[in-house]
C-alpha cells in the first residue's frame, strides 16, 4: 500500500513500483497521517486487501538537517 495526502504522488509511486516489479501488489490510498481516522481507514483497507498487516513505515514529513550538520559535511 502506498498512502499519501497527495493522491497523484501515490499513483506515481505505485506506477514506478509496478514498472520495476511487475508481480508486486500495490494499492494506493489517500491519507493524512496526522489524522487518526485516515490512519485507521488506511490500516483497515490494507487488511481488507491483503488479509493482514505485517509492517507499517511512516516516511511523512519534511527532512531537514541542522545548519551545523550541513557545515560539517563540507568540512569533512
Amino acid at each position: 500500500m502506498i498512502a499519501d495526502i497527495n493522491l497523484q504522488a501515490a499513483d506515481n509511486a505505485a506506477a514506478l513500483i509496478s514498472k520495476r516489479l511487475p508481480n508486486a501488489k500495490t494499492i494506493v490510498f489517500k491519507a493524512d497521517v496526522a489524522v487518526e481516522k485516515d490512519v485507521k481507514d488506511m490500516v483497515d483497507a490494507a487488511v481488507a486487501r491483503f488479509g493482514r498487516l505485517d509492517i507499517m513505515f511512516n516516511n511523512a514529513g519534511e527532512m531537514t538537517f541542522p545548519k551545523a550538520a550541513i557545515i560539517l559535511s563540507f568540512v569533512l
